[in-house]
C-alpha cells in the first residue's frame, strides 16, 4: 500500500510493499515518501492538517487522495501501481503553512495549490517533496492545478522540466527536487549538515524572502513564478524569472533581500551556509530556461530499488521484493 505526506506544501509519501516471494519468508519493502512545499512558501514551510493530496495518473484520472494530518503528512494507497504520476496539494478552509520570512503560519485555502511530477515509484519506500520548485516544473511542463494531465510524457520529459528548473536555481547534477525538504516550522527552524533536505529548504525559505520584499505571499508568488514558467519556452529568457533568481543568489551568497537574509530566518550550520555558497556561481541570474540537452541525467536513480526516494508578475517567489505491488505512499506537505 502507498501513503503520502505533504510541502511551499511539504508532502511526504511513504510506501509500505508487502509482497511474497518465492520463498517461505516475507519481504517489506517501504514505498515513496512526498514532501510538499509550498510553492513560494519558501523552504520547507510545513503545512497543516486539512489539505488534500490527489495523486493522478498520465490520462488524468486519479490515483489515490490522502488529507495532511496535524505534521502535514498525509497517506496514500496507490496499489500496484509504478508508472509516472501527478501529485497536486490543494488547500481547504482552516489549511496553513509556515512562512520562514515573517515566522508565522499563513492561510492555505480552497482556491491554493500545487503540483509535482513523478516519473515513477521504484516500489518501496519513496519520498516524494512537492515544492514551489516541482510546481514550477510542472507548469513548464505544460500542467495546471486545473489540468493535471501527463499525457504521453515520458519519464525523460519529467527528469527534463524537473532539472531544467534545479539547474535554473544553481543546483547540482543529481539534486532531485521532488525528494522532500527537511520539514521547518516554528519549533524547528534549525538546518544543520550538507544534506540536500536541508539545502531545499533553505532555498525555499529564500523564496518566502523573496516573496516578503515584493509584498507577496508566498503561497501567491509560487503560483505566480510558476506561470512565468509555464509561458517561457526553453531557451528563452524572463525578467520575472530573472528578478527572482538574482535574489536568490544574493541569499544564497549570505545577503539580504528586503532587509532579511537567511540567517535571520533560519538557524544555519556551518555545512549548510557552505553548500548554499557552492551553488551560488550556477544561479542563472538571466532567468534562460535551459534546453533540455543541457539538464540531461541530471536526476540520478536510486542507490538501491527500496531506498527512501520517491509574461511578468509578482516576484518571489517494480515493485519491491515479492512482486511489483507497491506498498502505502506517504506524503508530507512543507510550504514555500
Amino acid at each position: 500500500m502507498i501513503r503520502f505526506r505533504p510541502a511551499f506544501l511539504t508532502v511526504t509519501a511513504a510506501l509500505a510493499l508487502v509482497g511474497c516471494g518465492g520463498s517461505d519468508s516475507d519481504s517489506i519493502a517501504v514505498p515513496p515518501t512526498v514532501s510538499v512545499s509550498s510553492s513560494t512558501q519558501a523552504q520547507l514551510g510545513s503545512f497543516s492538517a486539512g489539505a488534500l493530496v490527489t495523486y493522478f495518473r498520465p490520462d488524468g484520472t486519479t490515483l489515490g487522495t490522502g488529507t495532511t494530518d496535524a505534521s502535514g503528512k498525509a497517506a496514500v494507497d496507490l496499489g500496484s501501481y509504478t508508472g509516472p504520476f501527478t501529485v497536486r496539494v490543494s488547500g481547504a478552509p482552516g489549511v496553513t503553512y509556515y512562512d520562514e520570512a515573517d515566522g508565522t503560519n499563513k492561510p492555505f485555502g480552497s482556491a491554493a495549490s500545487l503540483l509535482a511530477i513523478v516519473k515513477g515509484s521504484v516500489g518501496g519506500l519513496n519520498s516524494v517533496g512537492v515544492t514551489p520548485l516541482t510546481h514550477a516544473a510542472a507548469r513548464l511542463a505544460g500542467l495546471s492545478a486545473a489540468t493535471p494531465v501527463l499525457g504521453s510524457r515520458s519519464a525523460a520529459d519529467i527528469d527534463t522540466a524537473n532539472g531544467q528548473v534545479a539547474t535554473m536555481f544553481g543546483l547540482p547534477v543529481g539534486f532531485d527536487i521532488t525528494k522532500p525538504p527537511t520539514p521547518v516550522s516554528a519549533g524547528a527552524t534549525s538546518l544543520t549538515g550538507s544534506s540536500d533536505a536541508s539545502s531545499y529548504a533553505a532555498v525555499l525559505a529564500a523564496l518566502a524572502i523573496s516573496a516578503k520584499a515584493g509584498g507577496v505571499d508566498p503561497a501567491a508568488s509560487a503560483d505566480s513564478i510558476a506561470a512565468q514558467f509555464g509561458s517561457t519556452n526553453p531557451g528563452q529568457t524572463n525578467a520575472t524569472i530573472a528578478s527572482l533568481l538574482a535574489n536568490v543568489r544574493t541569499l544564497f551568497s549570505g545577503g539580504a533581500v528586503g532587509g532579511l537574509s537567511l540567517a535571520n530566518t533560519l538557524t544555519l550550520g556551518a555545512d549548510t551556509t557552505a553548500k548554499l555558497s557552492s551553488f551560488v556561481p550556477g544561479v542563472l541570474v538571466d532567468g534562460r530556461v535551459p534546453l533540455a540537452s543541457e539538464v540531461t541525467n541530471r536526476v540520478t536513480p536510486p542507490a538501491t530499488p527500496c531506498a527512501p526516494t520517491g509574461a511578468t508578475g509578482a516576484t518571489g517567489g517494480t515493485g519491491g521484493s515479492g512482486g511489483s505491488s507497491l506498498g502505502s505512499v506517504q506524503t508530507t506537505a512543507c510550504a514555500t
